[in-house]
């Protein structure tokens, strides 16, 4: 039973990131045919329906946390939800996931955790293999603007606060009830930018692409769940474990479409591998009450 103890966070984190890794290529897809505020709209009013069981459980235990607890995960919620999949239209794949893969050491950083003379050494090593990676992935593209930067890096900052925040709700409530009320932020704040947007246009829909947009609103509660399981479970392995986001979105592309496998992809794939595990194994966690 503690081998499936230890094993569980790890098939929890893989199923978040491999959830993650697959959500730029479906919105990019969706956002062809459908406008920003309806694919936000569908996509999370799905998730907070799927989850409404939960509505009076969460509520029972919001005075039990601060104003400024929930100011910050609200926040952060919305500037995810809105901010991040606006990046994806600006962006390709490739630099969004990299640019996010810098959330780990500000998370980390944030939950004050002291990094040890090997733990860098793997913090550099994966630095190296993410520039492998963005080198072989995005050499064909072109760079992308200021505002698009701008963009991602907002959505970044958003993410390492919503992290850091529900480590505070853990207190309190449970996972599901985690996810419960993160569903209903995202299902509350599309609904708004859509009415407030007015645009209910559809360009070319069809059944395969409401279908991406269904899975996808079906799955973000499960990953949401899975990482929210995971910070509880294994919190250094969880936050380091986000650097395997572009290995995972590789291996999806060279499974599902067929990508090369080139000598640069390989070694960025080894280098990202061998420093997640090294700043994961000697980072030191503090000891919280």
């Amino acid at each position: 039973m503690n081998g499936l103890a230890r094993i569980l966070p790890l098939i929890s984190l893989l199923v978040t990131l491999t959830i993650w890794a697959s959500v730029p290529t479906v919105a990019k897809a969706a956002l062809a045919h459908v406008s920003l505020v309806t694919y936000l709209m569908l996509r999370y009013t799905l998730a907070g329906l799927f989850m409404l069981p939960y509505l009076k459980q969460t509520v029972a235990g919001a005075s039990r946390l601060s104003w400024r607890s929930w100011a910050v995960l609200v926040v952060s919620s919305c500037m995810i939800i809105y901010v991040q999949t606006w990046a994806i239209q600006q962006v390709t794949a490739s630099w969004y996931i990299v640019v996010f893969s810098s959330c780990p050491v500000l998370i980390a950083l944030l939950l004050r955790y002291r990094f040890t003379t090997r733990a860098v050494a793997g913090l550099l090593a994966t630095v190296g293999g993410l520039a492998l990676y963005l080198q072989d992935s995005h050499a064909a593209g072109a760079p992308f603007q200021l505002g698009a930067l701008l963009g991602v890096l907002t959505g970044m900052l958003a993410w390492v606060a919503y992290t850091v925040i529900i480590t505070r709700f853990h207190a309190v409530y449970n996972d599901t009830q985690i996810t419960a009320i993160c569903s209903y932020i995202g299902a509350l704040f599309s609904l708004m930018l859509f009415i407030a947007a007015g645009d209910y246009s559809v360009r070319q829909a069809s059944w395969p692409v409401a279908g991406a947009i269904i899975v996808s609103g079906v799955l973000m509660p499960l990953s949401l769940w899975c990482y929210s399981y995971s910070m509880r479970k294994a919190e250094a392995l969880t936050i380091f474990g986000q650097y395997l986001e572009p290995l995972i979105g590789l291996f999806i592309a060279f499974l599902v479409f067929g990508a090369e496998l080139t000598a640069f992809a390989c070694g960025a794939v080894a280098l990202i591998l061998c420093g997640t595990i090294a700043v994961t194994r000697y980072s030191v966690k503090p000891v919280r009450p």
